[in-house]
């Protein structure tokens, strides 16, 4: 087993800093919008219902999570 360390609140902060930055710039623009519905994220940034689909599920896949409400429960406070 591994040597316990104090614990870090900004260590998954950090974490996150990372992983968002392998987001496309457009991908970028979507991820605030990931609380709205697909058709609200389409109609928010002027594209079709079938891009915003790609969008969120190339961050999706990015960010390691399965479902949308795993990135948003991480970050409600700053998606609202």
């Amino acid at each position: 087993m591994g040597e316990l360390r104090p614990f870090d609140p900004d260590h998954r902060d950090e974490s996150e800093r990372k992983r968002r930055a392998l987001l496309t710039p457009r991908e970028q623009e979507v991820y605030p919008l990931l609380a709205k519905s697909i058709k609200e994220i389409a109609s928010a940034l002027g594209i079709t219902e079938r891009t915003a689909r790609a969008h969120v599920e190339n961050i999706s896949h990015k960010l390691g999570v399965s479902r949308r409400i795993e990135i948003v429960g991480k970050d409600w406070p700053k998606s609202q």
